[in-house]
Order: structure tokens, then sequence, then C-alpha cells
């Protein structure tokens, strides 16, 4: 399924970078405060994080707190595992950097 979207999307709404965006979201509350209050980058992030919203189809990540726009339940889920991938993915690289260099 995963990659019927990505060849259907072809792979411009979804990005590692994306992910990260929404990580920061759901760990400063809401975009603004991931922004640093730059409302130039809130809505920078706020784009990328509808262009994730395209990808998946059928699923809002943002949720509108008052005047503020934090992360709905599906946006928090989605940080969760982004987190995880990403700290998985960083185990692993870590791990490269431990193995010495192979004499080809």
């Amino acid at each position: 399924m995963l990659e019927k979207r990505l060849d259907r999307n072809t792979n411009k709404n979804f990005s590692i970078n994306r992910l990260q965006k929404l990580v920061l979201v759901k760990k400063a509350g809401y975009i603004l405060k991931a922004a640093g209050s730059n409302t130039t980058e809130a809505s920078l992030i706020s784009r990328q994080i509808g262009e994730l919203e395209n990808f998946l189809g059928k699923v809002s990540l943002r949720k509108k707190k008052g005047k503020l726009t934090g992360l709905s339940p599906e946006g928090e889920k989605l940080a969760n595992i982004t987190e995880n991938f990403l700290s998985n993915l960083q185990g692993f690289l870590d791990e490269l950097d431990d193995i010495p260099p192979s004499i080809a």
C-alpha cells in the first residue's frame, strides 16, 4: 500500500524533512511556537504538514486550538511513529560509524 501511495504521489509530498517538522510541532505544542514565533516559518511548516496530509489522504494532521494550530490525534500518532523511526535510524548510523573502513 505504501509503495502504491509513493508511486501515485511521485514522492512530492513525502519527505523526512516534512516528518521532522511534524515532530517539531509535537514537541513545541503548536506550529507558531515550533517556528520560533516567526510567522513566515510557521506558514512554511503548516504548508509542509498540509503536503503530508495530501500524501496520506483522508486525514487531518492539524487541529485548531483556539487561535493556534497544533496536531490532531492522528498528527500526534504520526509524530510518535516518526520519532521512533528517526531514533532507530540514528542508532543504525551510529553503528555504521563504529565499523572500520574496509580495504578494497
